[in-house]
């Protein structure tokens, strides 16, 4: 079945769209920890998983 002219995609996570929605939700969890000292989770798996594989991948360990 076709979809009719001007139809949303089925997905929302879908090229510019989703990656827009992406880079907001993080700009939102970056601006919540700085502005109140919060821990959020994209900070903990920064410092839990992806700092540390970054080290690794530099040789900086």
């Amino acid at each position: 079945m076709r979809r009719a002219r001007g139809a949303p995609r089925a997905s929302l996570l879908v090229g510019h769209r989703g990656l827009a929605l992406v880079g907001v939700l993080v700009a939102l969890d970056d601006a919540l920890e700085h502005a109140f000292g919060w821990p959020t989770p994209l900070d903990l798996l920064w410092s839990r998983w992806l700092y540390p594989a970054v080290r690794v991948v530099e040789g900086a360990v």
